[in-house]
């Protein structure tokens, strides 16, 4: 049981299973508490809590191809992609996609596009960049290190 929001989970990840394995099926949790947290699925804490939102977190979603991205969408309007090899604290891009509260958000398959829905019933989609559907795996050495440090100082 994960306990550390401090109001409803509205959404939940499960990474997949990739060839990096201190990624594999760590999960997401968003909350109306403006925060993310990534957990591993046996952990009793949180590895990290991200604090950029100012506003509900409806949703999070792992990244089909790249398991170090994910985004997240708010009350505010906003689409937020992060990826953990290149910052741990804020995202990689923090698009306002309109004035409606946006509720969901879902990657097709391939990871090329993420759709967004809002609470107008609007549904937008965005094309992700090349360069960040795969990990760039000469970061992936850091990123796994701080996990374990996390992980063993729980």
């Amino acid at each position: 049981m994960f306990d550390e929001h401090n109001g409803p989970i509205s959404g939940v990840s499960v990474n997949r299973p990739s060839e990096f394995d201190a990624l594999n099926g760590l999960v997401l949790t968003s909350s109306f508490d403006w925060t993310v947290k990534l957990w591993t699925p046996e952990g009793k804490e949180s590895l990290r809590t991200f604090e950029y939102a100012e506003d509900y977190i409806y949703d999070v979603s792992w990244h089909p191809t790249n398991p170090s991205l994910f985004a997240t969408v708010n009350n505010d309007g906003y689409l937020d992609v992060f990826d953990l090899t290149r910052d741990l604290e804020l995202p990689i891009a923090h698009e306002k996609v309109n004035r409606c509260a946006q509720n969901k958000c879902h990657w097709n398959n391939e990871g090329s596009a993420i759709a967004t829905g809002d609470s107008s019933g609007s549904v937008n989609l965005y094309l992700l960049a090349e360069k960040y559907r795969k990990m760039d795996n000469s970061k992936y050495d850091d990123l796994a290190r701080y996990l374990s440090q996390k992980q063993d100082s729980d």
